[in-house]
Parts: C-alpha cells; structure tokens; sequence
C-alpha cells in the first residue's frame, strides 16, 4: 500500500432568511453501485458554510477533501495553495476580491464587504459599545440607554447609499438627548435582484456607494440572521473585539487527487473538475457541493478499477463564482507543461443535484440534464473545439440507461448547451470538455441553497452513475487519444497501427499528412487501415467521428469528433518461436510463431502451422518473413531464426 500523504504548495507566480419550501425526504435506495456516501460528505461539506475565496472556510474544505480522497489508495493528493489571478489573461475577468470576514469574538464568521474598504475596521475603537437589533431603516427601535456607543443590525429596503445610512445613523442620534454615538452597522437589504421572481431573502450583500459615516458590514440576510442570533445570545458584546479584514489578496485553495497511469507514456487523461467556492450568503449544496460530492464518489468507485492505460484525475478547484477559475488554470497549465492536453477529456460538475420539486425562476419545472460544450458569458478565442465532442459522446452513450434516472427528469440529457463555468478553460487550452448541469433553479445563488431545501440524493446519484457510464465506456472501448501510425519503408505504406483500439469508438479516421508533394488526405477505416504512402510524410493532425444521439427526449443524432495526436512507432525488434505438435505416425505439426515488438511495447503475432516429418528441418514461410527451424524427436526445437 502507498504511503498516504497530502502536499500543499505555494505556487510563485511570474507574472436564516429561508422560503417555505418541503424539505427533501431522503431516498436512501443504493446506486447500481450498492451503498454509497454521497449524502455523508455532502453533509461534512456543508458543515464548513460559505466558501468564499481566499477563506478560511474554502481552505478547511479543501483540506477535508484532502483526507476524503486519501480514503483511497490509488491517488497521490494534493492540497495547492493558488495565488489569486494566478496565470490570468485577457479572457477571463480580471476581478480584485471585496469580499470581507467578519469576526466576531464567540460569534459565527460572516462573510460581507465592508465599507470603508480598508483596514479601519481593525481598530479596536470601532464597533464597540452596545449591540441591538434596530430593525428595518425606516422603522427602527433603539436600545434603552442614556449615553455612550452603541452598534447593530439594520436593514435596508433600498439601495443602502452612504447618503441614507448617514440619515439612518443621525435619525438614531436624534432619539436621545444625551450624546449617543453609533459606531458601527450591520446591514442587509430586503428587496434586490430577486424580489420579483422569488423571495426577498435572496439578496446579495448590497454594495454601499459615497463615504459611509460609521464602519459597515454588507451582509446577506441569511449572514445578518447569524449576527443578530449572536447579538441576541450575548456573544456580541462590549467586550468583545469586532474585526472585518479583507479576504482573497493571497491565496486560493484547490485539492487534486490523480491516479496515475500504469506507465509514463497513457493514452488518455480523464479530469473530473467541480468548483468548491460559493457564492456570499450560500453554503451552496447544488452550487456546487453536488458536483464536489461527486468527485468523492466517483473516486471511490474508480479506486480499484483497472482503467488501462488511463490516467484519472479528480479536481476540487476554487475561483470559478469570480470566472478567474484559478484552480483549473492550475491544473490545465500543468497538463499542457506536461504534454498531456492533446489526451485529456475534461468532464465538469456544476449544480447536478437540485431539489426534486425544483422550478426555475419562471415557475416551470426543471426536468432538463444538459451537457454544455458552449461557451455563456465569456469568449475563449480560437481554441474553442466542436460542439458535439468526444467527451460529449461518452457522457451521451449510457444517459438513457443510468439505474437511478428520476422520473422528474424527461429531457435526460441534451448536448450542445451553453453553459459558463470550469471547463471553458479546459477549451481555452485545447481539450475536448463539457460540463454537466441541470440548468438554473429558483433561488440559484441564494440562501436557499442549502440542504435542507435544495437537495435531491436521487438526482445526485443520476448524475454520478451518468459519468460513472461514461468512465465504463470509455475503458471497456479501450479508447485511446492517440493515433499510431506506422510506416513500413519497404512496401512505401502507412497504416493506423492502433486501428482496432480507435475503431472500437469510431466509424472513421481522417488523417492529413504533409510532406514533399504537398499535402495528403488519408480517411482510415477498419476496412483500410493501410495505404500507400512513403515515410517522407508526417501526420499533421488525426480527427476520429462517430455518430450518436445527442437528444434523448427527440432522438436526434449528431456525428461527434475526437481530436486525436498523431504519434509514430516504429518496429524495434523481431522474434521467432515455433512448437512442435507429436501426431499419429511419423507426422508432427509445426507452428512457427513470428512476433512484432514496436516501440510503443504493443505486439504483433503472425503465425502458420506445417505438416512435418520427425527431426525435420528447413526454411518455413510466415507472412513475410522466412524462418529456419530445425526440430529434434517429436517434440523439441533444437534451432529457430530468421533468415
């Protein structure tokens, strides 16, 4: 057994407000892989709350998949600690993190900005005196005291500007007729983005413009709820010290279990990804716990199977809410460093276990599973692969099949959707990617994100044994990324040496070579799989299709492509055997047995059988090679070469 370990590096840069909605009963059925623990490491992860980048919440919840993946001995993993913008270009949104913490001595962390955004708040100074619940802006109570500081919760039903909490803060002063000082301010707003299509208690924490009068913590309401509990319990008090420091300016935490391939040289590289932040004021179970629940499971699926030639990898990367999505940049730029992004089938999960009576914000049930390969909010440039890829297919191959398909869902799963999240960088650097959602739901990005409201075990274990299909399919096709061809100099050929590995997947092959005469386009099939062409030429580029449905609920169909590299091996060595078969009589058989080495360690055996008399000897035609062979008695060998 290896020995277990967890490695966190520091990469240098160069460059309770809820709505009432039934909470989900438990369908504990197992998958069709018996018992799982989905719903234990979705409860663990839940428990760490918000997880905004750069916190302590997001770092402990990378540490705890950490010890999740270490379960199973099959994965080398990594907890990488990621600075912020961490190989950041023009495609991508440059975002400077104002995120805040506030800690309360004795009180939950909360997660807000503050205003003024800067390090005044950690001035022992603020925030003290007396705490109270001042209730809403425009119809506030104040506490029973005379004179001195005092400091609380308020919130807003408009857009809180510096000008209306400075009316708001002097509107409590004028209460008192001795001097009262209000020395700082919790706030939320109570109507916002959401307030037409679901509940006011979806708010974001409100940004604040002008020059505040007091220090202020924007809060979402579920966070204000926390600090008003707190205020009520007496764990906001006058002795305690109230800091808000800024978050994400460091680091961001990402965690990577991989199980290696069984040589150096795989055919193909399979990356699980699925972001670990939320978004402020969510804990986020279907954004995104599920699909990080799911790469556990996954894990523990896949933890004694023989893959082949495969290498695995689970990614629980952070920075995807603020689109930097600095943990799959990580991982992406290290497959490219390491050659590996021509072989590399990228599946992402985001927001694959919605609650079963899910709605959209329009009201509509949400039965559609999609698998987006387009790109939604940003453009990726040129790299931008096919719509219908092969990583696509696989996931599309097994949908209608899946043991554990809810009957909510009739659009299983639909291909070509648009989609923003991780795996768009996995496009950006030239890997075939999709990513796996079951689209927006009502109180998306919302305190009711949680697992009480917004939870389905059974949609959860449909998007699991969906991927988990496709991980069988693609290993039970042998499938390969590669395109081995070899050139034999004396018949002036060229043939698709891994044909019957690629042709378990596809119908086709399209290969363009370049060489002295220009450029030659080969279609391989596995009817021709070796045509003329001298080895002055290199394969340019390979493209395997295959057709497939890509629409489960109208059955329509789409050829999909695979991008494949083009590799060339070449015959290293060449070696005879033979046995001899004792028969009635005088009469032995003889099979002569000439096998193939390449340079790729595959093999090829050619082999024929001849009639011979005892201690016969001679020359012995097998395919195109001639063999000696000089036989002893009935059944020895006594000589076998090539001639």
């Amino acid at each position: 057994m290896k020995k277990r370990k967890i490695l966190c590096l520091l990469v240098v840069l160069t460059l309770a407000f809820t709505m009432s909605v039934p909470v989900f009963a438990l369908d504990n059925s197992a998958s069709k892989y018996g018992d799982d623990i989905l719903y234990e490491v979705m409860s663990d992860l839940m428990s760490y709350g918000v997880r905004i980048d750069g916190s302590e919440n997001t770092k402990n919840a990378a540490y705890f998949l950490g010890e999740e993946f270490s379960k199973y001995d099959s994965y080398d993993v990594e907890v990488v600690a990621i600075p912020l913008g961490y190989r950041q270009t023009a495609l991508y949104r440059n975002y400077t993190s104002v995120f805040s913490a506030v800690d309360i001595e004795g009180a939950p962390q909360l997660y807000g900005r503050a205003y003024p955004a800067n390090d005044t708040f950690n001035n022992p100074g603020n925030f003290k005196g007396t705490f109270h619940d001042f209730g809403s802006h425009t119809n506030f109570t104040v506490p029973d005291i005379t004179s001195g500081d005092i400091y609380g919760t308020v919130t807003f039903d408009v857009a809180p500007t510096a000008a209306l909490i400075t009316t708001f803060v002097n509107a409590v002063k004028a209460r008192y007729t001795d001097n009262v000082n209000v020395t700082g301010l919790y706030i939320a707003r109570t109507g916002g983005t959401y307030s037409a299509n679901a509940s006011n208690a979806f708010c974001y924490p409100p940004s604040v413009s002008g020059t505040v009068p007091v220090p202020v913590a924007s809060l979402d309401l579920a966070s204000l709820e926390k600090a008003r509990i707190a205020g009520a319990a007496g764990d906001i008090n006058s002795t305690n010290r109230v800091t808000i420091s800024r978050l994400g300016e460091d680091v961001l935490y990402s965690t990577y279990a991989t199980k290696p391939a069984p040589t150096d040289d795989p055919d193909l590289v399979i990356i699980f990804t699925a972001h670990l932040d939320t978004v402020l004021g969510a804990t986020g179970v279907n954004d995104n716990g599920s699909g990080v629940g799911a790469l556990v499971e996954l894990a523990r699926r896949f933890n004694d199977v023989d893959l082949g030639n495969v290498e695995l990898i689970f990614a629980a990367v952070n920075g995807e809410e603020t689109t930097n999505m600095e943990g799959s940049c990580y991982i992406g730029a290290r497959l490219v460093d390491d050659g590996k992004a021509p072989l590399t089938l990228n599946f992402n999960m985001d927001m694959i276990a919605p609650a079963l009576n899910a709605r959209t914000n329009a009201g509509a049930a949400l039965t559609t599973v999609s698998l987006a390969t387009r790109s939604g909010t940003q453009s990726v440039g040129a790299n931008w692969n096919s719509q219908f890829n092969i990583a696509t297919y696989f996931a599309m191959a097994d949908a209608w099949n899946v043991d554990s398909r809810p009957s909510v869902i009739t659009n299983v799963v639909t291909a070509n959707s648009t989609g923003a999240s991780d795996y768009q960088i996995f496009h950006h650097l030239g890997m075939e990617a999709l990513s796996l959602e079951h689209g927006l739901e009502y109180g998306y990005h919302s305190s009711i994100d949680n697992i009480n409201e917004n939870y389905s075990h059974e949609r959860h274990l449909f998007s699991v044994d969906l991927m988990t299909a496709a991980v069988e399919k693609i290993v039970a096709n042998e499938f390969s990324k590669k395109a081995k061809f070899y050139f034999n100099e004396d018949e002036g050929t060229v043939s698709l040496h891994n044909a019957d590995q690629l042709f378990n997947t596809f119908t086709n092959v399209s290969t363009a070579f370049t060489g002295p005469s220009g450029n030659q386009a080969v279609t391989f099939t596995p009817d021709s799989t070796t045509f003329e062409l001298s080895d002055d030429y290199i394969a340019s580029s390979a493209t395997g299709y295959v057709n497939g449905t890509s629409n489960y609920l109208t059955g329509a169909t789409q050829t999909f492509t695979g991008r494949l590299l083009p590799t060339v091996v070449t015959l290293d060595d060449v070696v005879p055997s033979a046995v001899v078969e004792k028969l009635t009589g005088n009469t032995n058989n003889l099979t002569v047995t000439v096998t193939e080495i390449y340079s790729d360690g595959s093999k090829r055996f050619v082999s024929d059988t001849f009639s011979i008399r005892n201690n016969a000897a001679g020359n012995y035609k097998v395919g195109k090679y001639e063999v000696y062979v000089d036989t002893k008695g009935n059944d020895q060998i006594r000589d076998c070469r090539l001639i």
